[in-house]
């Protein structure tokens, strides 16, 4: 009886594993048949809108099945626009399922693939599978290549035209996540606006799309227009029954009205983040128990605060692709102020400098740059390419007997025009790069001394709170630790002189050239005072008194009218 039972069952899932396949295999292709049966510019949507339902299904065999059956029907029925889509779509849920998190799998899989897909006819095809590509190389961290597969697709998207390309919308949320995490914010919201411009087929959220313009405004500063962007994504959310971006829509306004100082206005909409994702979105959560703790600290609710940035470890968050670890310090700096230990407050303060400086360099504008530079200049040279060539072909038609003569000519003024507009090209591209280089030094340079401002105020503020505890015991060297932490030492002295040399190149040579005998003290004097700081200011960073500054001041004019009678020193900074 149990053999026969047995037996019996091997049968029946058999059976029931052959059924399935067959209808696996009867939906795909009646799914198929219909996308054929659509206009052109709905079978692509009609694609993309079925994959993702199958993907968030996660039945990976019907999704194959299905990209097999489309790909067997396109070919017979000579339909070969969908049948480059299928490849493109097919290859990407490829790489998820098999590498997943492994970036340099990715890489190498797309890599490999670039050939193939370079031999398409279609322009749409090569520069949409750019776009991939650019995204699985912006992963790796490699974002020379990732900007000038981004850039080059952008070309050929504009040619075709936005309006032209169904699927135009997730290209453009591509380019605003890459531009936004190189804080070129304006771009980002523009691609952001665009995409729900062209988000005519319903293939991205709106409130998606909102969120993230919001997201934009906010770091801008634009606290008005991130408001309204973020109660208008709680509003579309609310309406969808997104339970997802009711809770980041709620968060992101509740950390608007954190950065504008109204900390008690935003703990409901923190709360209610917290609540709708703390385990459908963990990484979100684990910034939002941040903010929550921030605005808690400012209310002196110090105990709860320190609750919820243990929680926010242990929420499994990315220190690299998210804002967490700037905030994690920024708040830990406030929480151990808040409990008097100022010296732990300081080396967190510390640490929030060297993380903003990393991930300054990891992503360096610099690289947005140079892409932008070496597209520019590839696309001016193939339009002059371009022109001659359609010159070339109209001077063939011409007569046999004046066509060496107009060839020659036409090829002479090619070469001379091409080289004068090449060379304009590359000094307009060398400019730009060149004040954006300059911007970005005086951007790090104003960062720098903005840090050691906040430091000056943080040892006022502890120097006062100390000298108000009299009776009380303390260390006595830590007064005297933390005044020395301010002093520009040795090697914050070469720091602060790579990005003064930045800001102003020639400066220390001219300077020393001028005045031979002038000592590294008097050096640092006057960088400091170029840069136009308070005697006060100036006065920490040397480590020296204000009445002390005042007469190095007094003896350091003294030198210089040895040198030139009247000398002044405001006069005297400009013309360096």
């Amino acid at each position: 009886m149990g053999k026969r039972y047995t037996y019996f069952n091997k049968i029946s899932k058999y059976w029931i594993v052959m059924f399935l396949g067959v209808l696996h295999s009867s939906i795909s292709y009646a799914q198929v048949e219909r996308i054929f049966t659509l206009p052109e510019e709905k079978r692509i949507p009609e694609l993309i809108l079925y994959t993702d339902k199958i993907g968030l299904q996660s039945d990976t065999v019907k999704l194959f099945k299905m990209y097999d059956t489309l790909l067997a029907e396109a070919k017979a029925r000579n339909e070969m626009l969908i049948y480059w889509y299928a490849q493109i779509y097919k290859a990407n849920h490829q790489q998820l399922l098999r590498f997943n998190n492994d970036a340099a799998g990715r890489t190498a899989f797309f890599k490999n693939k670039q050939a193939f897909f370079d031999q398409s006819p279609y322009p749409i095809i090569r520069a949409a599978f750019s776009i991939y590509l650019s995204y699985v190389y912006f992963q790796a961290l490699n974002f020379n290549e990732a900007f000038k597969l981004l850039l080059s697709a952008n070309q050929t998207f504009e040619q075709i035209g936005y309006e032209n390309i169904p699927e135009i919308s997730l290209y453009l949320s591509v380019y605003f996540e890459f531009y936004y995490y190189f804080e070129d914010y304006p771009s980002a919201i523009k691609y952001s606006i665009l995409a729900q411009k062209y988000n005519t087929q319903n293939l991205m959220m709106n409130e998606f799309l909102l969120n993230n313009q919001g997201m934009a405004y906010l770091k801008m500063k634009d606290y008005k227009n991130a408001e309204k962007a973020f109660l208008e994504t709680l509003k579309i959310a609310k309406k969808v029954n997104s339970r997802d971006y009711t809770g980041i829509a709620s968060g992101n306004y509740g950390n608007t009205l954190r950065l504008q100082k109204h900390y008690k206005a935003s703990l409901p909409y923190l709360y209610a983040d917290l609540a709708a994702n703390e385990k459908a979105l963990p990484e979100n959560s684990a910034i939002t128990c941040l903010y929550l703790a921030y605005s808690l600290l400012k209310l002196d609710s110090t105990a709860k605060a320190n609750t919820f940035i243990a929680k926010s470890l242990k929420l499994h968050p990315r220190w690299i692709w998210t804002n967490f670890g700037v905030m994690y310090y920024d708040v830990q700096t406030l929480y151990y102020q808040k409990k008097g230990d100022y010296t732990t407050a300081l080396l967190y303060r510390d640490s929030l400098a060297v993380l903003k400086d990393s991930l300054r360099k990891v992503f360096d504008n610099k690289i947005l740059l140079k892409a932008h530079a070496q597209i520019a200049a590839e696309k001016y040279i193939n339009d002059l390419e371009e022109i001659a060539s359609e010159k070339d072909k109209a001077v063939w038609k011409r007569n046999f007997i004046i066509a060496f003569i107009l060839i020659a000519s036409a090829v002479f003024i090619f070469y001379l025009n091409r080289r004068r507009l090449r060379d304009k090209v590359v000094q307009e591209c060398e400019k730009k790069q060149t004040e954006a280089l300059l911007l970005q030094a005086t951007t790090q340079l104003a960062h720098y001394m903005e840090s050691i401002k906040n430091k000056n105020e943080l040892i006022e503020k502890m120097s006062a709170e100390l000298d108000s505890q009299k009776g009380l015991q303390y260390d006595p060297t830590l007064l005297e630790t933390l005044h020395h932490r301010t002093i520009l030492t040795d090697d914050d002295w070469k720091y602060f002189k790579h990005l003064f040399e930045q800001v102003y190149p020639n400066f220390f040579d001219n300077l020393h050239l001028k005045y031979p005998d002038l000592t590294p003290a008097e050096i640092r004097l006057i960088a400091l005072l170029k840069l136009d700081l308070t005697s006060k200011e100036m006065a920490y960073m040397l480590g020296v008194s204000t009445e002390s500054l005042r007469k190095s001041r007094y003896r350091l004019r003294k030198k210089l009218e040895f040198h030139q009678e009247d000398t002044d020193f405001k006069l005297l900074l400009e013309h360096l």
